[in-house]
Formats: structure tokens, C-alpha cells, sequence
């Protein structure tokens, strides 16, 4: 029986190939390989890549094939940069410094990340953990300026740091904008897809173990 290689890259990878905001640029080339396939998606064109046999032998050898290239690329484009988790070390008093990750103009995504205990033998889990609040009708002097997201923000990343179970990374992000106050909005499920591969390529994430949780807005943003 034979597999066409690119059905077996879009059951490793998923929706990785193509950023939901960029403005995509078609493209009737073809790709010679995975890599170029890959390295082409990651800036939005769309090329042909011609169907090629695989072996279900040897399948988990070409999930391993097809994930190395696509890191390859991903490291060499800088693809979806965030901050490296800080490990928390217990009886340490560690100071957490948040990144910002840039998803368009005027929407912006400050979030905390960090690891706690030992990694497992699969690689760590990753959580992604979105605090309560939502929206303002106020008018605010800039996107983060309502104090109801921020102290909510401050108390999940509390929660994440010392009451969730260790042996993960926690990625604890802070509303985009006030003023659009929901998680499900499109531009937070782009930061969310840009840093889960950043975190499988980079952080030694186990791609079956990636996690949702959330308080009161945040359980709903879980939920949809």
C-alpha cells in the first residue's frame, strides 16, 4: 500500500503550513522537496508538490523525516519567535519577565512562559492557560490599559506557577485588546498556532501532550 508523502506531512503537521492573518501569494511552482515545500507555505505562497510513494513500514521514520526539515526551516526563517520558557526552581524566588509576541498592527500578545519540574521521558507537556475577564466598552488610553484583564492575568500566572501540576510549560498570555475582550477571536488562535510550533521545534514539547485551560472567560476561550 502506498502513501502519498504530502498526506502523511499534513497528519504530523496540521494547520502549520499557513499563517491565518498573512496575505497569501499563489503560486502555480512546484516544490522539489519537503523542505522547499515547507519553507514556501511558511511565508504564505502555495506550490504544487508531486505525490510520492511511502512505505506504512516505515512511517514513524518518515514523521521523523518530515518533522526534522520542516524544524530545519521553521529555525532557519525565525518562524514565530517567543521568549524560552524559565525554568522554576522550587524555594527560588524567580522573577518572570513577560515576552511580547506581535501578530499584527495595533494587536500585540504579552504572555509568561515557564517550565516547572522535570521534563518527561516524551518531552514536556505544553498548557496553555488563559486567564478571566474578557472586554470593556471603556475607552482606553491603549489595548492593555483595563485593569480587570491585567490583575486577572497576574492571578492565572500565579496559579500556573505554583498550584498546576509540574512537569510542564505553562504559556499564560494576556488579552490582545481590551476593547475585543474574547479568546476566540482570530488573531489570538494565530499567536496560539505561531507559538505551538515555535515550542515543538524549539522547547522539546510532546506534540501529543499540548493542553487548554482557562478561568471564567478563559474556560470558555478552552471550550470553542
Amino acid at each position: 500500500m502506498n502513501l502519498n508523502v504530502m498526506t502523511v506531512s499534513a497528519l504530523l503537521l496540521g494547520a502549520m503550513a499557513t499563517p491565518l492573518l498573512a496575505e497569501e501569494t499563489k503560486s502555480s511552482a512546484s516544490a522539489g522537496s519537503p523542505m522547499d515545500f515547507f519553507a514556501a507555505a511558511l511565508v504564505g505562497k502555495e506550490v504544487a508538490f508531486k505525490d510520492q510513494p511511502a512505505d506504512l513500514a516505515k512511517l514513524d521514520e518518515l514523521r521523523r523525516s518530515l518533522f526534522a526539515d520542516y524544524s530545519a526551516v521553521a529555525k532557519k526563517a525565525g518562524e514565530g519567535t517567543f521568549k524560552a520558557p524559565l525554568h522554576l526552581e522550587k524555594g527560588v524566588k524567580n522573577e518572570l519577565s513577560p515576552g511580547t509576541y506581535h501578530i499584527a498592527d495595533k494587536l500585540d500578545m504579552p504572555y509568561l512562559v515557564f517550565s516547572r519540574g522535570e521534563k518527561p521521558a516524551g518531552g514536556w507537556p505544553l498548557v496553555i492557560a488563559m486567564h478571566g475577564g474578557g472586554g470593556t466598552s471603556d475607552k482606553l488610553p491603549n489595548p492593555h490599559a483595563w485593569p480587570v484583564n491585567t490583575r486577572e492575568w497576574q492571578a492565572q500566572a500565579s496559579l500556573s506557577a505554583s498550584l498546576y501540576p509540574d512537569g510542564a510549560i505553562y504559556f499564560v498570555p494576556r488579552m490582545v485588546d481590551d476593547n475585543q475582550g474574547r479568546w476566540w477571536r482570530d488573531f489570538n488562535v494565530v499567536a496560539y498556532e505561531q507559538m505551538i510550533r515555535h515550542a515543538l521545534v524549539n522547547w522539546e514539547v510532546n506534540p501529543d501532550r499540548v493542553y487548554m485551560l482557562g478561568i471564567s472567560a478563559g474556560g470558555y476561550g478552552a471550550a470553542v
